[in-house]
């Protein structure tokens, strides 16, 4: 008999979204989402044209924080 990997599928989802100051992009900013509960955190940085994308995002309340560099 041969050991089998115990596998868990989780659902996750993608936030993203672009930041603008005064209809300016705003580049290097860092966005960091939270569960509610701080079971996971997942980091992002908004590009030159200040758009971000923060992937595997598991599924339900979260907290988006953008951190200024």
């Amino acid at each position: 008999m041969t050991d089998s990997p115990t596998l868990h599928l989780v659902a996750a989802a993608t936030i993203e979204g672009d930041l603008r100051l005064n209809g300016k992009p705003l580049s290097g900013i860092e966005i960091q989402v939270n569960s509610g509960g701080e079971t996971y955190s997942r980091h992002g940085i908004s590009d030159v044209n200040g758009h971000y994308r923060v992937t595997r995002v598991p599924y339900g309340p979260c907290d988006v924080h953008y951190l200024d560099q």
